[in-house]
């Protein structure tokens, strides 16, 4: 079996895609959509071929790499994995979504999951009415293109399953079949480098994504007493012009308090962060920060998520212990979830992002993939 991997260079593709190399070794190779001319986040033992972004030379490249490939899987659908999908019939198309690829763009179709105040924002950086207009209509373009591509793909993987039904709103003529790929698992994930942290710091969002509503839940915060805490706000990726908007506006609310991490950090150092604030508040309207709540709920914060977020809706569906961020006012809590709370939050978890169940959703792939090939053979399970 030959399985082709495109994605861009990115911790999580290294992650899974350590995955399938260790069910499946020597059988992966690596399209790194990358503007620079090493890979950061390798997979050892397995190829590695950087393609630059929108690179004419992707199809050449793809053609001396794909003798007898079996599948393709696209970690979140870029244009370059949209342009394979569409230009090709055989292999069995896997498209492993991250939530950007199917919720809409940012600054376009995305209003819908932007507070008022983060739509204020995005109209002022946007432009005139010229520029706005220009970036719809590349806008409907890239759409007409993902379009054709996800017609054709035979499996769809979404980081909690809650999304399968937003992808399928946003591309109805999806046919293909849903099944689960996770990028971390609890043990590798959320428990590294977590620490007794006694600390009572607030963490807000996980990016300078403008999807993390920023302004509206600075304005809840600043109500609340915030006396000896921290207020950290991850930042060190995503879009820059908005991460300048969200500092300014954090040194506005929370003066010396305001915390801002611009530069990316170890696994451990971030988690150990994290794990120093007894309160962690999303203001996401989609699917997002997995990551960082997963460790969150992990170390027993108080976790308060935008009830409308699909991700509220999952984890309480499983029992886990989510706020709503309608309830964040006044006092925070001074202390973090009881101690037989955070174990069944943690076992909870496990059900879903357990290492056992992370690899066998990279077996059951496999065993998808073969199937496919070979419908009349019985596979391993």
């Amino acid at each position: 079996m030959k399985i082709l991997h495109i994605g861009p260079d990115d911790p999580f593709v290294q992650f899974l895609g350590g995955k399938f190399e260790s069910v499946s070794r020597g059988a992966n190779i690596f399209i790194t959509i990358s503007s620079t001319r090493t890979v950061k986040y390798s997979v050892p033992g397995a190829r590695h071929v950087i393609v630059r972004p929108k690179s004419f030379d992707l199809l050449r490249i793809f053609f001396s790499l794909a003798t007898n490939v079996d599948a393709i899987v696209a970690h979140s659908l870029t244009h370059e994995a949209a342009f394979l999908f569409s230009a090709l019939k055989r292999p069995v198309k896997i498209w492993s979504g991250w939530g950007f690829d199917y919720y809409g763009s940012e600054n376009a179709n995305e209003t819908t999951l932007l507070d008022a105040d983060t739509r204020d924002y995005v109209q002022q950086i946007q432009g005139n009415i010229c520029k706005r207009t220009l970036r719809n209509i590349l806008q409907k373009v890239n759409n007409i293109i993902w379009s054709a591509a996800v017609k054709s793909i035979d499996y769809f993987s979404a980081p909690i399953p809650t999304d399968f039904s937003i992808m399928r709103k946003s591309f109805p003529n999806f046919s293909g079949k849903y099944l689960q790929l996770n990028y971390g698992d609890m043990e590798t994930m959320f428990a590294a480098g977590v620490e007794g942290n006694q600390d009572l710091n607030v963490l807000v969002g996980n990016s300078s994504s403008i999807t993390n509503n920023h302004e509206g839940v600075f304005a809840r915060l600043a109500r609340c007493d915030l006396r000896g805490r921290r207020v950290i706000v991850p930042l060190s990726y995503g879009d820059i012009a908005y991460r300048e908007f969200v500092v300014r506006r954090g040194i506005y609310y929370f003066g010396d308090a305001f915390c801002p991490l611009v530069d990316f950090l170890p696994l451990d150092e971030y988690n150990r962060i994290i794990s120093s604030c007894n309160v962690v508040v999303m203001g996401h309207l989609r699917q997002q920060a997995i990551a960082n709540i997963g460790t969150a709920i992990y170390c027993g914060a108080n976790l308060y998520l935008n009830a409308k977020c699909p991700t509220y809706r999952f984890l309480r569906g499983r029992g886990i212990d989510v706020f709503d961020l309608e309830q964040l006012t006044g006092v925070l809590p001074l202390k973090r979830k009881a101690v037989n709370t955070i174990a069944l939050d943690r076992k909870a978890l496990e059900k879903f992002w357990g290492l056992n169940v992370v690899n066998d959703n990279v077996m059951e792939c496999i065993r998808q993939i073969e199937l496919h090939h070979n419908p009349h053979v019985e596979t391993r399970r």
